[in-house]
């Protein structure tokens, strides 16, 4: 008999114990829950509040002028500088919440290690920009003449602008999929001394499943100063585009916030030597290497 007290009060006792337990970790757990889910949606929001500053502040323009864009996207990858600030803001609130809701469930060491990650942040950041800073003022030395053998003037002097709508304005929807799906006029300013030809991209950065080319053009007369409305210059030649045929394809995107498209304009040594209906990939491999000034016009279009 009194060894069936002592065995009941055995399990009495760790029951007690588990109850405890679990009384006690499960409000933690919930309260981590709750901390890590809000900061998620703090994380988010406040990731496309940088996204929205950044655009507003144009600074891909900048990053375009100081040679940036040019030196990353020539190293193989697509730069959308709103859309990587949305991610590096929001993944670094992400993990400050993770560490507090770690620390309410007495994580020490999963704590420890996320404070070690958001402390050595800065220098990666610090990294990346002298990474940066290496690819601009190499990149434009590498298998080409000095500028000034060139004769040719500064990359941000050449302008490429359109009657139909400002930089950084809407377009009209005569040039997209909602009207006459005709390309905008386009003015064409101070071509450098030297440009043996010009070329034409036109992409959508914000496209659901990455960049999406929308026109390609080279073997432009570097004298063209006109690109008229529906039309392409005498003796250009069009590539292939996300749509899977050549020619000009305008805005079209799904429902939903506006898209930006941009329409870079490319002053070469060279004529890029492709045929035509060749794919961007394509043009892009022949001016490499070639690529004495280049500027840009942005307009965004939603529906």
């Amino acid at each position: 008999m009194l060894e069936v007290v002592q065995a009941s009060d055995i399990v009495r006792t760790s029951l007690t114990t588990l109850w405890s337990g679990v009384a006690g970790f499960v409000p933690r757990f919930i309260a981590a829950l709750v901390v890590f889910l809000v900061g998620w949606l703090i994380a988010v929001l406040l990731g496309k509040l940088a996204y929205h500053i950044v655009r507003v502040l144009h600074l891909d323009n900048g990053l375009t002028k100081v040679g940036f864009r040019r030196a990353w996207e020539r190293s193989g990858f697509r730069l959308d500088t709103p859309k990587l600030f949305y991610e590096l803001v929001k993944w670094f609130f992400i993990v400050v919440f993770l560490m507090a809701a770690t620390n309410i469930l007495n994580l020490t060491q999963v704590s420890d290690f996320l404070q070690t990650v958001v402390l050595y942040l800065p220098n990666v950041i610090i990294a990346a920009v002298i990474l940066l800073i290496g690819l601009v003022w190499f990149e434009p030395r590498i298998g080409r003449a000095p500028e000034s053998e060139k004769g040719t003037t500064p990359s941000s002097s050449m302008i490429l602008t359109s009657p139909g709508f400002a930089h950084g304005g809407v377009i009209p929807a005569k040039f997209t999929c909602s009207g006459g799906d005709i390309n905008p006029e386009l003015l064409i300013q101070n071509v450098p001394e030297g440009t043996a030809s010009l070329a034409l991209i036109m992409d959508d950065p914000d496209a659901p499943r990455g960049t999406f080319t929308h026109w390609t053009v080279w073997g432009i007369d570097p004298a063209t100063s006109l690109i008229r409305e529906e039309s392409v210059p005498p003796g250009a030649i069009e590539g292939g585009t996300g749509f899977g045929r050549p020619g000009y394809g305008g805005p079209c995107p799904p429902p939903g916030k506006p898209h930006r498209y941009y329409f870079r304009l490319f002053a070469l040594d060279v004529v890029p030597d492709i045929e035509a209906g060749a794919s961007r990939e394509e043009l892009e491999k022949a001016m490499n290497g070639h690529i004495v000034a280049q500027t840009e016009l942005m307009g965004t279009f939603g529906r």
